[in-house]
């Protein structure tokens, strides 16, 4: 993907965002274990599924209206699943017979009565705008490493920056510059706009299984969900804001501190230039005491 889709992502060295779509032949997550089930049969389910790099602990999960009997996982926790490697992997899942019931009989016409293109296909309908404001997350948390590189990088290597390595740091804090400036209007005006397509689920946060039933016992409103798309909103608003206060204040400071370097290598060189304009008066005077030999000469004067 990195050879095949130039961008933001490749250019950093980033692996680019992941969907996993993950169907199962027995397990439905969606739904309450049974109560007869014995510890070492959860426990063995619950290792498979981390295997996988879905994780069963969640107290609520992720499900939207638009995909149903489908979960949307959040990707896996750093370190905590090495196999699955450094990309950002988010996941839908669930019980194949499960998700057909739900999606009905129609939703295999075209497909020739192959449920998983069937399923795939809704999911790509349903889920590609999401998945790029997704994506945007894993973008400002990049464009953050990013920053504090640049950041360190400035502090580090202040005063010893060979050109090219200057170029390069000026390079990166433009691009990141602009890429703020300019995603950050385009992720407003997205989340603002009063228009829908298919492809904008709304994901909540819902009490299933166990969960349901605990939430059930202590009399809580089962029913009450948090939405996750707002959020996410919420949390690129403020990732945004942040990002941009501390891209102006960088700027503002490796612009000052520019700003002093020109003034010291002023004086530098003015102090150089004045060195060079004495070397260049001895060496004047001495061309003229060796242009003429004899006894009018300037140097047959000084010399007795």
């Amino acid at each position: 993907m990195m050879d095949r889709l130039p961008g933001f992502f490749r250019r950093h060295r980033e692996p680019h965002p992941l969907l996993d779509l993950l169907l199962l032949d027995k397990f439905d997550p969606t739904r309450a274990e049974p109560a007869n089930i014995s510890r070492d049969t959860s426990l063995r389910r619950r290792d498979a599924m981390r295997a996988l790099g879905l994780d069963l602990f969640y107290p609520d999960q992720l499900l939207a209206d638009d995909l149903p009997k489908l979960i949307l996982g959040l990707p896996p926790r750093a370190g905590s699943y090495p196999a699955m490697g450094e990309a950002s992997t988010w996941s839908l899942w669930g019980k194949r017979d499960a998700v057909m019931k739900a999606l009905g009989d129609d939703a295999l016409a075209g497909y020739g009565g192959d449920p998983n293109r069937a399923i795939a296909h809704r999911l790509v309908d349903r889920m590609y705008n999401l998945f790029v404001m997704l994506a945007v997350s894993d973008l400002l948390s990049v464009s953050a490493r990013e920053q504090a590189r640049i950041r360190d990088e400035a502090a580090n290597k202040h005063g010893k920056f060979k050109p090219k390595a200057l170029r390069s740091l000026r390079r990166s804090l433009l691009t990141l510059s602009l890429d703020l400036t300019t995603l950050r209007r385009d992720v407003r005006a997205f989340w603002e706009r009063d228009w829908s397509w298919d492809g904008d689920p709304k994901f909540f946060f819902t009490p299933v299984g166990g969960s349901r039933r605990r939430n059930r016992k202590a009399g809580s409103d089962e029913e009450t969900r948090t939405e996750f798309n707002a959020s996410v909103r919420a949390r690129q608003e403020r990732d945004f804001a942040r990002l941009v206060d501390s891209d102006r204040d960088l700027r503002d400071i490796l612009s000052t501190v520019a700003s002093l370097g020109a003034s010291v290598d002023s004086f530098r060189l003015g102090r150089s230039a004045l060195w060079v304009a004495v070397a260049s008066l001895a060496v004047a005077i001495g061309t003229m005491l060796v242009a003429e030999v004899g006894p009018t000469s300037l140097l047959g004067w000084l010399l007795p």
